[in-house]
């Protein structure tokens, strides 16, 4: 799913937990990201799957074009993935582990 400045706080903050990727387009580490991410969204976003999780949106959002945004939270470097509550005021964590599908997998387990 793509975040953006018009949906952002309708998804974020709106009942479900949110595991937002924050990219650039010209960021290699970006790219390397990318298929991990990608498997990660398969695994937890697929009805069909024993896996699937209704209580989790995972979104990916261009940092440069939504600057506002990136800053509001001191997104400074690329990519940064930011896991947000469920609750608008609910504190977002950082996530500051191995960027791999298993790392990431077991964060989002917790």
């Amino acid at each position: 799913m793509k975040v953006d400045k018009n949906n952002f706080h309708k998804i974020v903050g709106q009942g479900k937990w949110v595991l937002l990727d924050f990219y650039t387009k010209n960021c290699q580490y970006c790219f390397e990201l990318m298929p991990h991410y990608n498997q990660l969204v398969d695994y937890f976003s697929d009805p069909k799957s024993k896996n699937y999780r209704s209580d989790i949106v995972i979104a990916k959002i261009n940092g440069d074009e939504n600057q506002k945004i990136s800053d509001m939270y001191g997104v400074e470097q690329f990519p940064t993935v930011v896991f947000f509550g469920p609750d608008s005021s609910d504190f977002p964590v950082v996530y500051s582990f191995k960027h791999k599908f298993s790392d990431m997998h077991k964060f989002v387990e917790i």
